[in-house]
Parts: C-alpha cells; sequence; structure tokens
C-alpha cells in the first residue's frame, strides 16, 4: 500500500515538474522566432513577463520530486542536469527579448543633462537660430545606481521564541510586498522554514492561492503570545545561579534576563504581575487539576484570581464527592501504629500470560508442588547448583529470593556467602586454586588482541520508520544486546527478562533491563 502511494506521489511530482519546464519551452520558441516574426515578438513581450515564476515552480517542483526519489530509494532517477538545462533556456529567452527590442534613438537638436536628483533638463535649439546657437548633440549622462548589499531572508525552525522576530520580518520583506507574486511569496517562504515549520506546509500544492493557506497554517500554529509569554517565565525561573562573579556569568545573566524580559513586554500583556503570579501558582497544581483549569479557563492570560477561585471550586466538589484528603488518611494510619491493630491487607497479583494457569501458586513448590516455597524443599536443595538455576530460570524466579512476580534488581537482600546478587541455594563455590608444579619459563607469548567491526544499520522504531545506528558485530556472540539509549531512541518498550546473561569470562551482565525485537536492514 506504501509502494503504490510512493509511486502516485512520484508520477504527479514529474507530471507537475514536465508542466513548468512545457511553459518554458513555449516561451523560449517564441523569444527564437521573435526576429523574423513580428507577431511572435508581441506574443513574446506578454508571455516573458511569467519566465521569473516558473522558473521558481520549476525548482519547487524538482526539489520536491528529489525528495520523493531520496524516500524512496530511487535516486538513480533523478536527472542532474535537467535544471541546467532548464535554466540555460530561461537566460536564453531573456537575452533574446532583450536584443529584440529597439535602441532608444538620441535626437540631433536636444541636449539632455541628468542631474544628481534626478531631475531632467531639456533646452531644445531654435529652428533660425545662428550656427553659434546650434546645440551639439551629447549622449546623456548616466548616473550609475548604487547596489546595496542583499537582505538575508530570515528562517524559523519551529521555536517559539523565533517566530515572532520571523513574523515580523517575512512580513515587512515579503508578505507586504504587493511587487512580489504569490507563487514567488511561497517559494521564498519554503526556502526560510525548517524541521518541523517545512513539515506544516508541505502537502500545499504550488499555486496563487497556496501561499495564503500556508502563512494561515503558520499562524494557526506558532502564534500563540500565551505559550511564548509561559515558556519566557518558566526560563526565568529555572534559571540557575551563580556563586562566582566573571565577564561570562554576566553575559549569561543579561542574555537571559535582558532579552526574555523584552520580548515579554512586546507582547503587551494586560496585567503582566497577575500573570506572572498565575504561573507561579500554576507550577505547583497537580497535572490533572491543571488540566482542568486549562479546558474551563477562556482568558488569553488568566489571573491569580481565577486560579484560586478554580481551586475552591474544586476543593467543594471533593469534599462533596466524599474524597478523603492526605491528612487525614495518614492520622488514621498513625493511630493504627498506636493502637496497634492493623487492617488485613491485600496482595494486588502482577498479571502473568494465559498459560500461567498452569503452574503453581507462591505458596506450593515449583518442584514437589508442596505447601512450602522452593527455598524450604528439600528435593531443591539436593539438586546441584546448575539443576538449581535452571529451575529459576525455567519459571522465571527471582534469583534472590526464589520468588516469582518481580525482577532480582528489586531486591534489597544479597547472598550471605559471597555478598552477590543471588540467593544463598545458587552460590557457586570456588574451586580451590592447585600450586602450580616448578617448572622453568623459557618464553610467554602475548595473547593477540582481536579488533570487532563496526557497520551502520537501518532499525525500524515504534511507527515504522528506519534510524541509522552503529552495530559491533561480533561472530562468537550467542546473543545480541542493544544499549538503553538507543532502545529509547527508538521508542521501544522492553519485557520482562530474568534469565541471566553472561560476557566474558562468565562474568554476569548486573543492569539487564528486558528483551526487545527489533527490524534490522541494510542501509542503503
Amino acid at each position: 500500500m506504501a509502494g503504490e502511494r510512493d509511486a502516485r506521489a512520484k508520477e504527479r511530482a514529474i507530471l507537475r515538474r514536465d508542466q513548468v519546464i512545457a511553459r518554458i519551452r513555449q516561451i523560449h520558441l517564441l523569444a527564437t522566432s521573435s526576429a523574423t516574426d513580428e507577431a511572435s515578438r508581441s506574443q513574446l513581450a506578454v508571455a516573458i513577463v511569467d519566465i521569473d515564476s516558473l522558473w521558481a515552480s520549476f525548482v519547487i517542483e524538482n526539489n520536491n520530486l528529489l525528495d520523493i526519489l531520496t524516500e524512496s530509494d530511487l535516486l538513480g532517477e533523478f536527472s542532474v542536469n535537467l535544471e541546467t538545462e532548464t535554466r540555460a533556456l530561461v537566460v536564453e529567452a531573456k537575452a533574446l527579448y532583450k536584443a529584440s527590442q529597439p535602441t532608444p534613438a538620441f535626437n540631433v537638436g536636444t541636449v539632455q543633462q541628468v542631474s544628481y536628483e534626478g531631475i531632467v533638463d531639456q533646452a531644445s535649439s531654435s529652428a533660425g537660430g545662428s550656427s553659434k546657437d546650434c546645440s551639439v548633440p551629447y549622449p546623456p549622462l548616466a548616473v550609475a545606481p548604487m547596489r546595496l548589499p542583499e537582505i538575508p531572508l530570515p528562517t524559523f525552525d519551529g521555536e517559539c521564541h523565533n517566530w515572532p522576530a520571523f513574523r515580523d520580518m517575512f512580513v515587512n520583506l515579503v508578505a507586504n510586498n504587493d511587487k512580489i507574486p504569490n507563487v514567488t511569496k511561497f517559494y521564498y517562504l519554503v526556502g526560510c522554514l525548517h524541521a518541523d515549520p517545512q513539515e506544516v506546509i508541505k502537502g500545499f500544492s504550488i499555486s496563487n492561492e497556496s501561499f495564503t493557506l500556508a502563512w494561515d497554517a503558520l499562524i494557526e500554529r506558532y502564534d500563540k503570545p500565551r505559550r511564548l509569554a509561559s515558556s519566557i517565565i518558566d526560563k526565568l525561573i529555572s534559571a540557575p545561579a551563580s556563586n562566582s562573579e566573571n565577564l561570562a556569568v554576566l553575559q549569561t545573566f543579561m542574555s537571559v534576563f535582558d532579552e526574555n524580559i523584552t520580548i515579554l513586554e512586546s507582547l503587551q500583556i494586560p496585567d503582566l504581575a497577575s500573570f506572572l503570579l498565575f504561573s507561579l501558582a500554576a507550577r505547583c497544581l497537580p497535572t490533572f487539576s491543571r488540566r482542568l483549569f486549562e479546558a474551563e479557563n477562556n482568558e488569553e492570560y488568566p489571573s491569580i484570581q481565577s486560579v484560586i477561585k478554580f481551586v475552591k471550586t474544586r476543593i467543594q466538589v471533593l469534599e462533596n464527592a466524599g474524597v478523603q484528603s492526605a491528612g487525614s488518611s495518614s492520622s488514621k494510619s498513625a493511630n493504627i501504629k498506636k493502637t496497634g491493630f492493623r487492617r488485613e491487607s491485600k496482595t494486588a497479583l502482577v498479571s502473568t500470560p494465559k498459560h500461567s494457569s498452569t503452574k503453581p501458586t507462591s505458596a506450593s513448590c515449583y518442584v514437589c508442588s508442596g505447601a512450602h516455597q522452593l527455598a524450604d524443599c528439600a528435593k531443591f536443595k539436593a539438586c546441584s547448583v546448575d539443576e538449581r538455576y535452571k529451575v529459576v530460570c525455567t519459571h522465571r524466579l527471582c534469583m534472590v529470593c526464589l520468588i516469582h512476580g518481580h525482577m532480582s534488581f528489586k531486591c534489597s537482600s544479597s547472598c550471605p556467602i559471597c555478598k552477590r546478587r543471588h540467593h544463598a541455594l545458587l552460590h557457586r563455590d570456588q574451586e580451590p586454586s592447585k600450586p602450580a608444579p616448578p617448572a622453568a619459563m623459557l618464553g610467554r607469548q602475548q595473547a593477540p588482541t582481536v579488533l570487532l567491526g563496526t557497520a551502520l544499520v537501518h532499525v525500524r522504531d515504534t511507527i515504522g520508520s528506519c534510524q541509522t545506528v552503529r552495530a559491533l558485530i561480533d561472530s562468537a556472540s550467542q546473543i545480541s544486546a542493544i544499549t538503553s539509549a538507543c532502545c529509547n531512541r527508538l521508542g521501544l518498550q522492553p519485557s520482562r527478562w530474568t534469565v541471566p546473561v553472561t560476557g566474558l569470562s562468565g562474568h554476569k551482565v548486573p543492569d539487564v533491563q528486558g528483551i526487545v525485537q527489533l527490524t534490522i536492514q541494510p542501509k542503503g
């Protein structure tokens, strides 16, 4: 299904790009025939106006096709020379149009002088004047205009702190410029966006209406003054304190407070002091209460009075519903400790697979099914240490207390013999070292160092996207291991795993988080 969708997207991109190329070729054909055909020259004067917008559309469609081919691993189908050829057609069409325009002729009896203020003074010679009064034809004085450096367009990466500056600069430079067509504005907008904002307008096609729709989508997504103000206040509150005084510390202080306070004042919050108190109070609310407040709040900038009123209403609701406070429950527990009476505790069982119903309960033995714990079973004690390990691993018991239902790292006890993380019945006695017979040492060969290779592979995450990771290739390893950081990056949830894992020289791996399933494929 995904392959068919990618194929249709590629066909649409190729078709849109070919349509733009066809229009550019038509204008180029008019330019080549304008030298001999008067009708073609007239049509060229009208069509040449669209040549710049057509070139901008071609660049957008060509880049869009490149992105589609990259995602589909079909870069070999992309034509690298097509952009150069199309640009040559545009340049040649402009040059032919410029060459077909008539060169303005100078009037013999007229002298034109251009002043520095740009005022043209024209003095015509009289028809009956003498030869001394005749004006000499001079070419007009051309003052070369000063070329200022181009102002770079702003960029936006999705950070709410950068949105106001990007919005104001882009509106003044591009959006409010009536001389720029909407297609070109949309092309400029695409070039200014990166990361998440580019994904917001990715689905818009190239048309005159796309710029307005795309800009409205960005306004709806990122133009949120309340969110910006809250993030600035959180940043100011969480600013770290410094014990030393130097230039770098003071500059950091200014960059944090001066810049953020300037942005906060530019938002023109009606009651800034009340909103600051609200931000301090809202940080102390429970998450559920904070969500309820935001669902009921209609103010753009809530005040401290509104959150206090909400909390009072919430307290009344909980009191009417019979919800006890934490103080009453703690006092009851204190009374229980004083009197010595205790309510019967209830045990919550951990959910197990369907076939776990056939297993014996925690009060019965896993070896002889007797009414005792596994550690008290005489038959289990008579087994060897390897057989005991096999029983514990088969039933997925805790290595420390030999009880089912939790992992070994949650137990605080240890072996009384060697103080390691296992039960005393799983303790292995080390063999006494035998004295080596006397021998003359003639030589010793150093063990060779083995270098393991690495490779970049593609691993699919929880949403099915491929991510590049570096793999350490060990052909002698009996398992495949993954780090916790890589697992969190892929969004994978490990399942419980209690079987011990040993590494080099039989050393046990102390912290095994669990087991996950991966889909690995070669890169490229």
